[in-house]
């Protein structure tokens, strides 16, 4: 009888103070619309939610996605749009989720495999990581994208008749490029996160030092020369001053 009155306190302890164990129904309940919505939902199959270790006063989750086919046919580019809006829909302005009783959880990461390949992105760098070895950056997006634009529009312009071809014209000279195509605000983009990521958000800045070390990466990164990286960063930072 004793035992037993011993093991209803301790259950009704872990109920007031601490819920007991994070709810993935909870979890499931909060999230399954949201990711239906975003990009992703076309091509989710089944998902899980697997609980961490709590750590302080949150229980961590990663959302474990399997996808149809359809999401083989993705490009990276594609890939990293869908998991990145899944991620803005779920987690909305704070990243936190009820999962049972007195228990908050937080998402950390979105895995999403298919027949081929597994996909990570990790809620604090947005990073996508493909079968543990290959990175697609933020950056690589941005570029990608930019890309794309400029083909389309190169394409566009080709079709569109003579009538249209000043506005066109000074359309497309609004944005400036780099000499093999680039949009400067692109690079510009890269080279402020490794001035970040170089000088701890320029806490620890020394021009001489860290001026060509970021414009070196930039020309190894988008193909250019590192007098041209650094010419167009100084563009676009004069360019916001005026």
């Amino acid at each position: 009888m004793w035992k037993g009155f011993i093991g209803i306190l301790l259950a009704a302890t872990c109920i007031v103070f601490t819920g007991c164990s994070a709810d993935m129904k909870e979890v499931e309940t909060a999230t399954k619309d949201k990711l239906e919505d975003s990009q992703l939902g076309p091509y989710i199959e089944t998902v899980t939610y697997k609980a961490g270790e709590k750590e302080d006063d949150d229980t961590p989750v990663s959302v474990q996605i399997k996808a149809n086919e359809k999401f083989s046919d993705l490009s990276k580019m594609e890939t990293y749009a869908a998991m990145n809006d899944a991620f803005d829909k779920i987690i909305g302005s704070y990243n936190q989720v009820s999962c049972g009783g007195n228990n908050n959880c937080r998402y950390t990461d979105i895995q999403v495999l298919d027949n081929q390949d597994t996909y990570v992105m990790n809620i604090m760098y947005r990073g996508l990581l493909i079968n543990d070895f290959e990175t697609y950056t933020k950056n690589d997006y941005i570029v990608d994208a930019d890309r794309k634009e400029q083909k389309e529009k190169a394409t566009n312009n080709t079709y569109t008749g003579n009538s249209n071809n000043t506005s066109n014209y000074t359309s497309h000279n609004k944005e400036q490029y780099s000499s093999n195509g680039i949009n400067y605000k692109s690079i510009f983009t890269f080279m402020k996160e490794q001035y970040n990521i170089l000088t701890n958000n320029d806490e620890n800045y020394i021009p001489e030092v860290h001026d060509p070390q970021v414009a070196e990466i930039a020309a190894k990164r988008f193909g250019i020369t590192a007098e041209e990286a650094g010419y167009i960063y100084e563009k676009v930072q004069m360019d916001a001053f005026n």
